[in-house]
This record gives structure tokens, C-alpha cells and sequence, in this order.
């Protein structure tokens, strides 16, 4: 089975949202359809274009999709830290970040750990850094996590 994959369309620079596809070839099959076509060339023909001319006004892009699989503490003597496994594009990863427990909240700075660290690639590849999307998506997934977890812990 293949996978899917997420795609941002835009039409002559309106973002239109977010796709499915195997490729990006499916992704704007699946535009055209959700705008009520059965094909591309439908909805080319609608409009009085070429698949052609109706393609070259998309602007298609791959989102980056972060799969969490799972988040938890790391206590040590001077700071406690917020380890969340993930995967991205069916890469497994280790992204860590500070938490300030006197402040309740997770450090976001410039200084911040992904910021200067970067994620660590679960293969062994060593430290990449994330994409803006990738890293709000990461900070997410551990605000989510502390909004759970500690109201068990207080």
C-alpha cells in the first residue's frame, strides 16, 4: 500500500487548503473533485482552459506531516525537558525542548533547544533542523502533552 501525503493548493494565489494524494498528481485530482468535477479535465474544460493552462495555475506544495508517537519528561538536576518520538515522512526523529516549571511553559526563545540543536534523527544521521510547519507542529504535540499531564501531576 502506498502512503498519502499531504498537498497545499493554492489557485492564482489563493489558498484553496490542504490535499491527499500519492503523489501530486492525486493531490489536485482530489481538488478537482472536491470542487465538484469528475476529472481534471472537467474542470479545465469548465473554465475554458487546457489541463495544461488550469495546472499551471495551481501552486502545489508537500506538507511535512509530523506523526507523534510518543511524548514524555526528562528530570535532571538543573532543567526538565519535554521528549517527544516522531516521524516525518516515515523518518523517525527525537525532538527535545526545555520546560520552565516555574513559568509553566515551553521554552520558544531563539535559545530554545530545536532551535539551536535542531531534531535528532532517530537513524543515526545526526541533527536536521526542522521546517518552520515541522517545529510548530512538534510544539503542538508537547503543548497538548503538558495540558494533559499536568493537572494529573499537580
Amino acid at each position: 500500500m502506498t502512503a498519502l501525503k499531504l498537498f497545499s493548493i493554492a489557485a492564482n494565489g489563493t489558498p484553496m487548503g490542504t490535499y491527499q494524494g500519492t503523489d501530486e498528481d492525486a493531490a489536485v485530482l482530489a481538488y478537482a473533485i472536491d470542487l465538484g468535477y469528475s476529472s481534471l479535465d472537467e474542470a479545465a474544460a469548465v473554465l475554458g482552459k487546457t489541463a495544461d493552462e488550469f495546472l499551471s495555475d495551481l501552486e502545489v506544495e508537500a506538507v511535512e506531516t509530523v506523526a507523534v508517537q510518543s511524548v514524555g519528561w526528562l528530570h535532571e538536576d538543573s532543567y526538565t525537558m519535554i521528549v517527544a518520538r516522531i516521524s516525518i515522512d516515515d523518518r523517525n526523529y527525537i525532538a527535545s525542548e526545555y520546560y520552565d516549571l516555574d513559568e509553566d511553559e515551553i521554552c520558544t526563545s531563539a535559545d530554545s533547544h530545536m532551535s539551536v540543536c535542531g531534531i535528532e534523527d532517530a537513524q543515526g544521521s545526526g541533527a536536521v533542523r526542522p521546517s518552520n510547519e515541522v517545529h510548530k507542529q512538534i510544539l503542538q504535540a508537547m503543548r497538548d502533552f503538558v495540558e494533559v499531564e499536568l493537572p494529573i501531576a499537580a
